[in-house]
């Protein structure tokens, strides 16, 4: 099928040694870029490395809205998705766990407001402390 409008009628499926009769129905991939929640499922997706190199054969293979897929009509694409990987997934989730890892520290910290000694010297405390 080249578009939606050509996707009508019925096709015979052949299943083991039965033959059926079924509708034509068009449907997109599981994940593309149709609509926003969408778009940002398929991005959270290549940014977790999972399944990244068929999203990025599906959206080289796109045409438009209504068409259907053609081989390599859209190589362009590719360096969006090697650029959203090398930014995501690099730097964010890095930025992300430093994020966590201060989190834990200044909680860490907390426990210790109340004392009349700074970090410094509670740390020499327990290191002078220790058996």
């Amino acid at each position: 099928m080249t578009n939606k409008d050509d996707c009508r009628g019925f096709f015979l499926k052949i299943d083991d040694d039965h033959i059926y009769k079924e509708a034509r129905e068009w449907s997109n991939s599981k994940f593309h870029f149709d609509n926003v929640p969408q778009a940002l499922l398929t991005l959270f997706t290549v940014a977790t490395f999972e399944g990244w190199p068929s999203l990025l054969h599906t959206a080289i293979d796109s045409k438009g809205e209504g068409e259907g897929p053609v081989y390599n009509y859209r190589p362009f694409v590719a360096p969006f998705f090697i650029i959203f990987i090398i930014v995501i997934a690099f730097f964010m989730v890095n930025i992300f766990v430093g994020f966590v890892i201060v989190t834990f520290q200044n909680e860490g910290e907390q426990e210790y407001r109340n004392c009349e000694l700074d970090k410094n010297q509670v740390e020499i405390y327990f290191r002078l402390c220790e058996p």
